[in-house]
C-alpha cells in the first residue's frame, strides 16, 4: 500500500467530486487525472480505498487541515484577539507570582488603541504560557 501524503490527500480531495459530473468525459478524464496523481505517489485506487474504509481519526490528515493544526502564536493574533486570549488565560489557575503579574500587564497593554502593542518577545511569552496552559503545540 503507498503512502498518501497530506498533499496527495488535499489534491485527491479536490479532484474526487469531479466524479460526480453528468458527463461522462469529465468523469473518465478525472478518473484518469487521480490515477496519475496516485501512480506519481507511488499509490493506486487501492490505497485510496483502505484510506476511505479507516475510522476518520485514523485518517492522515489532508494539507490544509495539518496547517490549521499548526503552532498556536500570539504574533498573528489582532491586539484584541489576544486581549481575550489573555484574559482566558488570567481566569484560569496554576499562575506563580511572575506569570500572572505578566498577564496582567499584558491584558493592560492590549486595552490600548496600539496597531501592534507586543513585542515579539512578549508574544512569545504569552505563546508559551497559552501552550502550557491549553496543551497545545507552540
Amino acid at each position: 500500500m503507498g503512502a498518501l501524503s497530506p498533499s496527495i490527500t488535499t489534491k485527491l480531495a479536490k479532484m474526487l467530486p469531479m466524479l460526480a459530473s453528468d458527463r461522462d468525459g469529465e468523469v473518465v478524464a478525472t478518473a484518469a487525472a487521480i490515477g496519475r496523481v496516485l501512480a506519481g505517489a507511488g499509490a493506486s485506487w487501492h490505497d485510496v480505498a483502505a484510506l476511505l474504509s479507516l475510522p476518520p481519526a485514523q485518517r492522515p490528515a489532508t494539507a490544509e487541515r495539518q496547517a490549521s493544526s499548526m503552532a498556536f502564536s500570539f504574533i498573528h493574533l489582532s491586539p484584541e484577539g489576544a486581549r481575550r486570549r489573555v484574559a482566558e488565560l488570567l481566569a484560569g489557575s496554576g499562575w506563580n507570582d511572575w506569570e500572572r503579574r505578566f498577564l496582567t500587564d499584558m491584558e493592560n497593554l492590549l486595552r490600548g488603541k496600539a496597531r501592534n502593542p507586543l513585542s515579539c518577545k512578549q508574544a512569545q511569552l504569552l505563546t508559551d504560557l497559552y501552550c502550557r496552559h491549553w496543551g497545545v503545540k507552540p
